[in-house]
C-alpha cells in the first residue's frame, strides 16, 4: 500500500511540471494548399519552424521566407517580397484539426495581402 501512495505522488508530480510545459504550437510544420489555376494546379508549401521563421515554396521552387510570431488567435508575418522590418497580421483559426485559415487584419503589403487573405491550408503529415 505504501508503494502505491508513492506512486502515485510521483506520478502526481510529473503530471504538475507537465503541465507547465507548454505543448509545441500548433502552426509548427508543413502546411500545403492545392490552389486551381488555367495553366494547372500551383502546389503551395509552407514550413513553419519552432524558431519563428517559415518558407514558402511554390511547385518545388523557394519563393519567400520570413517570420513570424503568434500572440493567441494572432500572427504576425514579415518576409523579403515586402520589407522584412514590416509585419503584416492575420487572424488564425484551426478547424478539422489539421486546418488553418488566414483572415487579414492589417497588412499594407498588397502582394502579401492578396496572397494570404482567406488562404485556407492543410497541415501535412511529418516526413
Amino acid at each position: 500500500m505504501k508503494n502505491a501512495f508513492k506512486w502515485l505522488g510521483c506520478l502526481a508530480i510529473l503530471l504538475t511540471i507537465a503541465s507547465f510545459i507548454s505543448a509545441q504550437d500548433p502552426i509548427v510544420g508543413r502546411w500545403q494548399r492545392i490552389q486551381k489555376s488555367p495553366n494547372g494546379d500551383i502546389n503551395l508549401i509552407f514550413i513553419f519552424r519552432a524558431d519563428s521563421t517559415y518558407d514558402g515554396i511554390v511547385n518545388g521552387k523557394a519563393f519567400t521566407n520570413g517570420r513570424y510570431f503568434i500572440k493567441n488567435d494572432t500572427i504576425s508575418v514579415s518576409d523579403n517580397g515586402c520589407n522584412l522590418a514590416y509585419y503584416g497580421t492575420y487572424k488564425l483559426k484551426y478547424y478539422a484539426q489539421d486546418s488553418l485559415l488566414f483572415t487579414a487584419i492589417s497588412d499594407t503589403c498588397q502582394e502579401r495581402y492578396q496572397g494570404a487573405n482567406g488562404l485556407a491550408c492543410k497541415k501535412l503529415p511529418k516526413k
